[in-house]
């Protein structure tokens, strides 16, 4: 399937937002989104997209192989925004900051397990990113406050205040849900007076209750998160875990 680039804009120094449009009416992209199910063996009933999910693109004729990102946002009018890092060592990621809106890409439909489980409204939820492994995090809380969950807590980690992601949407969810916690941490420099690594957060929560745990972010975060998860009692039933870099 084809993708064009409608807009974008940059979330921080290094990090741009990029909004795109599946180049199909909904009935044609359908089609082919059952047809590509079919084809790679997948759940033909699942929803079009479930918040957490990710697309691969790849630019034809320019590289050989698709590079993944996971969905911050999804319009049922079947355009999606990603939130991605300038890699000065990445080839793509330089080739697409450079692109205008109106390029065109191939691009997969929305794939992907790490999605919110159907725990009871009283599960206390714990989300933990590092960068922008925010991004799949930030419609999966979202889709949890609508469905009701009481306790929900989203715990962040950057380098730098400047690095802080999706500033404005967290600042409405906080406002509209007041049973939602947000903090953001610096490793290198405060933000809003916390210090450190984001493990600090939510380890108040290693404790024996109804209680799941959604992390994204880099792999050396998600070593450390789930051995410290391990090690408080928790089990791989207890938590989901995606990798970006």
């Amino acid at each position: 399937m084809k993708v064009q680039l409608v807009s974008f804009f940059d979330e921080s120094p290094r990090v741009r937002r990029f909004r795109f449009r599946y180049d199909l009416n909904p009935e044609a992209f359908e089609e082919a989104v059952a047809a590509y199910r079919q084809y790679a063996g997948l759940p033909a009933t699942d929803p079009v997209y479930r918040p957490g999910q990710y697309v691969s693109l790849l630019a034809e004729g320019v590289f050989e192989h698709a590079r993944s990102y996971s969905i911050c946002q999804w319009w049922p009018h079947l355009e999606f925004e990603l939130c991605i890092v300038l890699n000065e060592e990445g080839a793509f990621t330089r080739w697409l900051f450079a692109q205008e809106a109106g390029a065109v890409l191939d691009c997969t439909p929305p794939l992907g397990r790490f999605v919110l489980e159907d725990d009871s409204l009283d599960t206390r939820l714990v989300f933990i990113a590092t960068g922008t492994g925010l991004a799949p995090l930030i419609p999966m809380v979202e889709q949890a406050l609508k469905r009701g969950h009481q306790q929900v807590h989203l715990y962040a980690g950057h380098r730098y205040s400047e690095d802080e992601l999706f500033e404005k949407e967290l600042q409405n969810l906080q406002a509209e849900f007041p049973q939602f916690e947000y903090l953001a941490t610096g490793s290198r420099e405060p933000i809003r007076s916390q210090q450190g690594y984001v493990h600090a957060l939510y380890e108040q929560h290693l404790t024996p209750q109804p209680i799941r745990f959604y992390a994204c972010g880099w792999k050396a975060m998600l070593h450390e998160c789930r051995d410290r998860l391990k090690q408080a009692g928790f089990t791989r039933r207890d938590y989901r875990i995606e990798a970006y870099d």
